[in-house]
């Protein structure tokens, strides 16, 4: 999230913790995977 207001752009998020994939989910969305 701090890398997008930096001018970053996310093009693929992936995690294995569950909290962390919930995270994941709500702040990145459609370029989320779980693993």
């Amino acid at each position: 999230m701090g890398f997008e207001r930096a001018g970053f752009e996310t093009v693929y998020a992936t995690d294995i913790d569950a909290d962390s994939c919930e995270t994941l989910r709500l702040n990145v969305g459609r370029y989320f995977n779980e693993h």
